[in-house]
């Protein structure tokens, strides 16, 4: 199906999955049977739309809206929102089902649902009741000791990091997945004890690589499998090794900027993979790994049938959707999902074990 986008009315194409997909989601009231249309925006203008619902990065201080102490917050003092800190949100002092109201039919449903938004107290930051000493992250659930991390779930003792699951020890980190003792490192997954590695995967004791999967033992090198004491993608011995990691003095602040301009300058002459795809099948897009009939897809682990997504773990039958993980099924125009979610659409911050929900905005906890 191709359609024009109402908004910046360019074509677009509708694939049939998406199309499976919303019929799958038809809604069901008694007997009788609700269909999810199609889609009016391109891919582009729906993914704009979902991440204006969501702020990672900037975060304010402003005033509680309940006990007026000053709190961290994602939204800034001048947006009319009723924001709680996160012991007051989680507290017993109030009741979201008192901010209950009639649906007015004769008005339009975005309108009436935009004022119970303003209506409803608003978390400061999005860390749930299952995280520990993390009152400065955001996007966090069952993390423990985490400090400036955005995005994540199951961490421990973690800093200034971005999209991190399931690691520990860990700093200075952009999407990495089951890691310990990591410092700077990007789309990395399973390492122990690695530095400055990007798009490196089950590999320890490491440093400055790039596209290296199995390496104990390596640094400034690129394209490696399977490899142990290798230094510019040349082995070497354990004595020469350590005797090399010494010299380079990686403490060094002025020693790091000049290693990390000479491995830039020496993995330039090197092929690179046109998109990093492992064990996919039927899949397009970038950074994926174990995954089946996926289209579109950057940044995800573990998927079946997911389209349009981005930031993705362990999810089925999913369209246009970011920030999900940790068995997300039937998901459509989603931000932020996911842990034991199920048949949501239209929704913004559900999770985690959230169900059967339309147009739906922080709802938590089954």
């Amino acid at each position: 199906m191709t359609k024009t986008c109402s908004k910046c009315r360019q074509p677009f194409v509708i694939p049939k999955a998406q199309l499976v997909l919303l019929e799958k989601m038809a809604v069901l009231t008694g007997d009788r049977r609700f269909p999810i249309p199609p889609p009016t925006y391109c891919p582009d203008c729906r993914k704009q739309r979902r991440l204006s619902f969501r702020n990672d990065l900037a975060l304010y201080y402003r005033p509680s809206s309940l006990s007026g102490k000053r709190i961290l917050s994602v939204y800034s003092p001048d947006k009319p929102y009723q924001v709680y800190s996160y012991d007051e949100w989680w507290g017993d002092s109030w009741d979201a089902l008192n901010y209950g109201r009639e649906f007015d039919f004769s008005r339009p449903f975005a309108g009436q649902f935009a004022e119970l938004q303003l209506a409803v107290p608003r978390l400061n930051l999005y860390v749930d009741n299952l995280c520990e000493n993390c009152e400065f992250s955001n996007q966090l659930t069952m993390s423990k000791n985490c400090y400036l991390v955005c995005s994540g779930s199951s961490n421990q003792d973690c800093f200034y990091s971005y999209r991190l699951n399931n690691s520990r020890d860990c700093s200075d980190c952009l999407y990495c997945i089951s890691s310990e003792l990591c410092f700077e490192c990007v789309d990395c997954a399973g390492c122990y004890n690695c530095r400055f590695c990007q798009n490196t995967t089950n590999s320890s004791d490491s440093f400055f690589l790039l596209d290296c999967q199995n390496c104990h033992c390596c640094a400034f090198s690129i394209g490696l499998r399977n490899q142990s004491y290798c230094l510019f993608n040349q082995p070497c011995s354990q004595q020469q090794f350590t005797t090399a990691i010494t010299r380079f003095s990686l403490s060094s602040r002025c020693a790091l900027g000049e290693l990390t301009s000479r491995f830039r300058e020496f993995v330039k002459p090197f092929p690179r993979k046109f998109a990093a795809l492992k064990q996919v099948e039927n899949t397009t897009g970038d950074n994926v790994q174990n995954a089946k009939n996926c289209s579109h897809v950057f940044d995800g682990a573990n998927l079946e049938d997911v389209h349009f997504a981005q930031f993705v773990q362990d999810a089925k039958d999913c369209v246009d959707v970011n920030f999900c993980c940790d068995n997300t099924t039937l998901h459509y125009e989603v931000a932020t999902s996911g842990i034991d979610a199920y048949n949501i659409a239209f929704s913004i911050d559900t999770w985690p074990t959230a169900s059967s929900l339309l147009y739906c905005d922080s709802c938590s906890n089954g």
